[in-house]
Protein backbone atom coordinates (compact mmCIF):
# COMPACT_ATOMS: atom_id res chain seq x y z
CA UNK A 1 0.00 0.00 0.00
CA UNK A 2 1.57 3.27 -1.13
CA UNK A 3 -1.14 5.71 -0.03
CA UNK A 4 1.43 8.14 1.39
CA UNK A 5 3.25 8.31 -1.94
CA UNK A 6 0.10 9.58 -3.67
CA UNK A 7 -0.57 12.36 -1.16
CA UNK A 8 0.17 16.03 -1.70
CA UNK A 9 3.69 16.86 -0.41
CA UNK A 10 2.30 19.93 1.37
CA UNK A 11 0.17 17.73 3.63
CA UNK A 12 3.21 15.60 4.49
CA UNK A 13 5.26 18.72 5.21
CA UNK A 14 2.62 20.05 7.60
CA UNK A 15 2.26 16.62 9.20
CA UNK A 16 6.03 16.48 9.72
CA UNK A 17 6.05 19.96 11.29
CA UNK A 18 3.27 19.00 13.73
CA UNK A 19 4.92 15.73 14.75
CA UNK A 20 8.43 17.18 15.19
CA UNK A 21 7.03 20.11 17.18
CA UNK A 22 5.18 17.67 19.46
CA UNK A 23 8.29 15.50 19.91
CA UNK A 24 10.40 18.51 20.88
CA UNK A 25 7.80 19.76 23.37
CA UNK A 26 7.34 16.45 25.21
CA UNK A 27 8.52 16.73 28.81
CA UNK A 28 11.68 14.81 29.78
CA UNK A 29 9.79 12.68 32.34
CA UNK A 30 7.16 11.42 29.90
CA UNK A 31 9.13 9.11 27.63
CA UNK A 32 6.01 6.95 27.20
CA UNK A 33 4.59 9.72 25.00
CA UNK A 34 7.71 9.65 22.85
CA UNK A 35 7.16 5.92 22.39
CA UNK A 36 3.60 6.80 21.32
CA UNK A 37 4.96 9.11 18.62
CA UNK A 38 7.34 6.41 17.40
CA UNK A 39 4.57 3.82 17.42
CA UNK A 40 2.28 6.16 15.47
CA UNK A 41 4.98 6.74 12.85
CA UNK A 42 5.76 3.03 12.59
CA UNK A 43 2.06 2.40 12.02
CA UNK A 44 2.10 4.89 9.13
CA UNK A 45 4.95 3.00 7.48
CA UNK A 46 2.32 0.39 6.55
CA UNK A 47 0.90 2.93 4.07
CA UNK A 48 4.27 4.05 2.66
CA UNK A 49 4.61 1.29 0.07
CA UNK A 50 7.93 0.19 1.59
CA UNK A 51 8.77 -2.74 3.80
CA UNK A 52 8.81 -2.13 7.55
CA UNK A 53 12.41 -3.38 7.72
CA UNK A 54 13.42 -0.69 5.20
CA UNK A 55 12.97 2.00 7.87
CA UNK A 56 14.53 -0.12 10.60
CA UNK A 57 17.67 -0.59 8.49
CA UNK A 58 17.81 3.15 7.81
CA UNK A 59 17.51 3.91 11.52
CA UNK A 60 20.26 1.43 12.34
CA UNK A 61 22.54 3.16 9.83
CA UNK A 62 21.89 6.58 11.34
CA UNK A 63 21.77 5.58 15.02
CA UNK A 64 25.58 5.28 15.56
CA UNK A 65 25.82 9.03 14.93
CA UNK A 66 23.00 9.66 17.45
CA UNK A 67 24.72 7.40 19.99
CA UNK A 68 28.04 9.18 19.46
CA UNK A 69 26.39 12.50 20.35
CA UNK A 70 24.66 11.22 23.48
CA UNK A 71 26.74 8.36 24.91
CA UNK A 72 28.37 10.58 27.59
CA UNK A 73 25.04 11.69 29.08
CA UNK A 74 24.75 8.79 31.61
CA UNK A 75 28.00 10.01 33.20
CA UNK A 76 26.56 13.48 33.86
CA UNK A 77 24.18 14.33 36.68
CA UNK A 78 21.69 17.15 37.09
CA UNK A 79 21.05 16.31 40.76
CA UNK A 80 24.54 16.03 42.24
CA UNK A 81 26.34 13.08 43.81
CA UNK A 82 23.17 11.76 45.46
CA UNK A 83 21.98 10.72 42.01
CA UNK A 84 24.56 7.93 41.62
CA UNK A 85 23.29 4.63 40.29
CA UNK A 86 26.46 2.66 39.44
CA UNK A 87 30.09 3.32 40.36
CA UNK A 88 32.71 1.96 37.96
CA UNK A 89 36.16 2.83 39.38
CA UNK A 90 36.49 6.55 38.58
CA UNK A 91 33.30 6.75 36.52
CA UNK A 92 29.84 7.29 37.97
CA UNK A 93 26.61 6.52 36.16
CA UNK A 94 23.67 8.65 37.25
CA UNK A 95 19.91 8.09 37.13
CA UNK A 96 19.23 11.53 35.66
CA UNK A 97 21.95 10.95 33.07
CA UNK A 98 20.36 7.69 31.94
CA UNK A 99 16.99 9.44 31.79
CA UNK A 100 18.41 12.24 29.63
CA UNK A 101 20.14 9.69 27.41
CA UNK A 102 16.88 7.76 26.91
CA UNK A 103 14.75 10.85 26.24
CA UNK A 104 17.16 12.46 23.76
CA UNK A 105 17.68 9.18 21.90
CA UNK A 106 13.94 8.63 21.60
CA UNK A 107 13.45 12.18 20.34
CA UNK A 108 16.20 11.76 17.76
CA UNK A 109 14.70 8.46 16.59
CA UNK A 110 11.20 9.94 16.31
CA UNK A 111 12.43 12.97 14.33
CA UNK A 112 14.57 10.87 11.99
CA UNK A 113 11.74 8.39 11.41
CA UNK A 114 9.27 11.18 10.68
CA UNK A 115 11.69 12.81 8.23
CA UNK A 116 12.35 9.47 6.52
CA UNK A 117 8.63 8.83 6.23
CA UNK A 118 8.21 12.15 4.42
CA UNK A 119 11.26 12.07 2.15
CA UNK A 120 11.10 8.40 1.10
CA UNK A 121 7.47 8.68 -0.02
CA UNK A 122 7.86 11.96 -1.94
CA UNK A 123 9.91 12.41 -5.14
CA UNK A 124 12.31 15.35 -5.13
CA UNK A 125 10.44 17.29 -7.84
CA UNK A 126 7.22 17.14 -5.78
CA UNK A 127 9.08 18.26 -2.65
CA UNK A 128 10.47 21.24 -4.57
CA UNK A 129 7.02 22.09 -5.95
CA UNK A 130 5.50 21.86 -2.48
CA UNK A 131 8.14 24.21 -1.07
CA UNK A 132 7.53 26.60 -3.96
CA UNK A 133 3.77 26.77 -3.30
CA UNK A 134 4.38 27.28 0.42
CA UNK A 135 6.46 30.37 -0.42
CA UNK A 136 10.01 29.12 0.15
CA UNK A 137 12.50 31.54 -1.54
CA UNK A 138 13.69 30.61 -5.04
CA UNK A 139 17.36 30.74 -4.05
CA UNK A 140 16.79 28.04 -1.41
CA UNK A 141 14.99 25.80 -3.92
CA UNK A 142 17.78 26.30 -6.47
CA UNK A 143 20.47 25.39 -3.93
CA UNK A 144 18.47 22.34 -2.82
CA UNK A 145 17.98 21.13 -6.40
CA UNK A 146 21.63 21.68 -7.29
CA UNK A 147 22.80 19.96 -4.09
CA UNK A 148 20.65 16.88 -4.67
CA UNK A 149 21.92 16.61 -8.24
CA UNK A 150 25.52 16.95 -7.09
CA UNK A 151 25.15 14.15 -4.53
CA UNK A 152 24.55 11.62 -7.31
CA UNK A 153 27.40 13.05 -9.42
CA UNK A 154 29.86 12.91 -6.51
CA UNK A 155 28.79 9.38 -5.64
CA UNK A 156 29.41 8.35 -9.23
CA UNK A 157 32.81 10.08 -9.25
CA UNK A 158 34.04 8.41 -6.09
CA UNK A 159 32.79 5.06 -7.39
CA UNK A 160 34.93 5.45 -10.52
CA UNK A 161 38.01 6.32 -8.47
CA UNK A 162 37.43 3.37 -6.13
CA UNK A 163 37.14 0.93 -9.04
CA UNK A 164 40.30 2.38 -10.62
CA UNK A 165 42.18 1.96 -7.34
CA UNK A 166 41.06 -1.66 -6.94
CA UNK A 167 41.98 -2.56 -10.52
CA UNK A 168 45.52 -1.17 -10.21
CA UNK A 169 46.54 -2.04 -6.65
CA UNK A 170 45.70 -5.56 -5.55
CA UNK A 171 48.10 -5.88 -2.64
CA UNK A 172 49.94 -2.96 -1.05
CA UNK A 173 51.51 -2.19 2.34
CA UNK A 174 49.28 -0.20 4.69
CA UNK A 175 51.48 2.91 4.50
CA UNK A 176 51.36 2.90 0.69
CA UNK A 177 47.57 2.63 0.73
CA UNK A 178 47.30 5.63 3.07
CA UNK A 179 49.64 7.65 0.84
CA UNK A 180 47.66 6.81 -2.30
CA UNK A 181 44.33 7.57 -0.61
CA UNK A 182 45.68 10.97 0.47
CA UNK A 183 46.64 11.72 -3.14
CA UNK A 184 43.23 10.51 -4.33
CA UNK A 185 41.54 12.90 -1.90
CA UNK A 186 43.23 15.87 -3.57
CA UNK A 187 42.31 14.60 -7.03
CA UNK A 188 38.73 14.01 -5.90
CA UNK A 189 38.45 17.60 -4.62
CA UNK A 190 39.65 18.95 -8.00
CA UNK A 191 37.16 16.74 -9.84
CA UNK A 192 34.34 17.86 -7.54
CA UNK A 193 35.03 21.51 -8.38
CA UNK A 194 35.14 20.66 -12.08
CA UNK A 195 31.90 18.68 -12.02
CA UNK A 196 30.10 21.43 -10.11
CA UNK A 197 31.19 24.04 -12.67
CA UNK A 198 30.07 21.76 -15.52
CA UNK A 199 26.68 21.19 -13.88
CA UNK A 200 26.13 24.90 -13.35
CA UNK A 201 27.15 25.70 -16.93
CA UNK A 202 24.72 23.05 -18.16
CA UNK A 203 21.93 24.63 -16.12
CA UNK A 204 22.70 28.10 -17.52
CA UNK A 205 22.77 26.80 -21.11
CA UNK A 206 19.30 25.31 -20.58
CA UNK A 207 17.78 28.60 -19.48
CA UNK A 208 18.29 28.56 -15.72
CA UNK A 209 17.71 32.09 -14.34
CA UNK A 210 17.68 31.47 -10.61
CA UNK A 211 14.37 29.60 -10.50
CA UNK A 212 13.81 25.94 -11.22
CA UNK A 213 10.87 25.47 -13.63
CA UNK A 214 8.59 22.56 -12.84
CA UNK A 215 5.74 20.88 -14.69
CA UNK A 216 4.51 19.11 -11.54
CA UNK A 217 0.90 19.87 -10.58
CA UNK A 218 -0.32 19.28 -7.04
CA UNK A 219 -3.88 18.51 -6.07
CA UNK A 220 -5.02 18.73 -2.44
CA UNK A 221 -7.58 16.04 -1.65
CA UNK A 222 -9.54 14.78 1.33
CA UNK A 223 -6.81 12.28 2.22
CA UNK A 224 -4.34 15.17 2.54
CA UNK A 225 -6.63 16.98 4.97
CA UNK A 226 -7.04 13.73 6.91
CA UNK A 227 -3.27 13.23 7.26
CA UNK A 228 -2.67 16.83 8.30
CA UNK A 229 -5.52 16.77 10.82
CA UNK A 230 -4.37 13.43 12.26
CA UNK A 231 -0.87 14.83 12.84
CA UNK A 232 -2.27 17.95 14.50
CA UNK A 233 -4.79 16.00 16.60
CA UNK A 234 -2.27 13.39 17.75
CA UNK A 235 0.26 16.05 18.73
CA UNK A 236 -2.32 18.17 20.53
CA UNK A 237 -3.63 15.12 22.42
CA UNK A 238 -0.15 14.13 23.61
CA UNK A 239 0.70 17.65 24.75
CA UNK A 240 -2.59 17.95 26.64
CA UNK A 241 -2.14 14.60 28.39
CA UNK A 242 1.42 15.12 29.56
Amino acid sequence: MDYLTRLDPRSKMLFTVFIITGVLLVDRFHFIYLLSFIGFLLFLTIFSGKNFTYYIVYLLKIYPMIFLITFLLPFQSAAGQSDKLIVLKQFNIYKSGILNFTIINLKYIAIVLCTLLWTTTTPLDRIIKGFEILGIPDWFLSVMTFMMRMIYLLKDEIGKMHRAFQSRYISLPYFSKVKILAQMSGIYFVRVVGRSEQSYSSMISRGFTGRCPSSVKLNWQFQDSLLTFSGFLFTALILILQ
